[in-house]
């Protein structure tokens, strides 16, 4: 029986020991049985020899079953890779026309934007003129109802003095009549007629004098064989 140095025997036993298998066979402090622990050896390099294919085998498949997932995936994309390119083709001319549109729409904009800016100014100076017209007119009209009041002036003050001369002269038209009567009577054919005052005019608008009517100063006149 051949035996191992102690160096070799440890070194076997912490091999054993981290594969948790196999066991110490006729061990003693000076060496270990060889031919057990060779075959032991053999034994765990034959089932480690066994479980690197295995391990290399489902590593395989794993990597199989990926490369066919990954395979589906990007048949799949191919499949859908032209209709994507349709749709962003579409995407694309609906962005180009609606971008167009809106151009279109801000021009539009533009140029009311401008037309009402124009009528604005168009308008403000009309207006100005209306306003530098009606301040003419309204002048002319002031000026207007100044000569208006100083013709109604003029004519309350001739009516008033005319009413005046009426009045002083009343006395002696009514003592004519009373002298005429006993004196000389009125014959049947005799008329008396009372005549007309003075003509009130008046200024229209284009400064024209037109009668209005008459005052009520006015006199007597007989007329007929007895007339005066």
């Amino acid at each position: 029986m051949r035996w191992l140095p102690y160096q070799w025997v440890s070194s076997i036993a912490r091999y054993i020991v981290a594969n948790k298998k196999g066991s110490f066979l006729n061990c003693s402090t000076n060496g270990l049985d060889l031919d057990d622990l060779l075959e032991l050896i053999r034994d765990k390099e034959v089932e480690n020899g066994n479980l690197k294919p295995n391990k290399l085998n489902h590593n395989h498949q794993s990597a199989l079953s990926s490369l066919d997932s990954l395979q589906i995936q990007y048949a799949d994309l191919q499949r859908d890779h032209p209709e994507a390119l349709e749709k962003i083709k579409s995407l694309t001319e609906q962005s180009i026309e609606a971008e167009d549109s809106f151009q279109k729409v801000i021009e539009a904009h533009e140029r009311v934007t401008e037309l009402m800016e124009k009528q604005d100014k168009q308008w403000a100076k009309r207006m100005e003129q209306y306003e530098q017209e009606w301040n003419v007119r309204r002048e002319e009209l002031d000026q207007r109802e100044k000569e208006m009041n100083k013709i109604l002036d003029n004519e309350r003050r001739r009516i008033n003095e005319t009413y005046g001369r009426w009045e002083d002269s009343k006395f002696t038209r009514n003592s004519s009549f009373t002298s005429l009567a006993p004196d000389t009577p009125l014959a049947a054919q005799d008329t008396v007629i009372h005549t007309k005052g003075d003509p009130i005019k008046r200024e229209d608008e284009e400064g024209n004098l037109n009668e209005v009517g008459y005052n009520d100063i006015g006199g007597c006149k007989i007329t007929g064989l007895n007339g005066l």
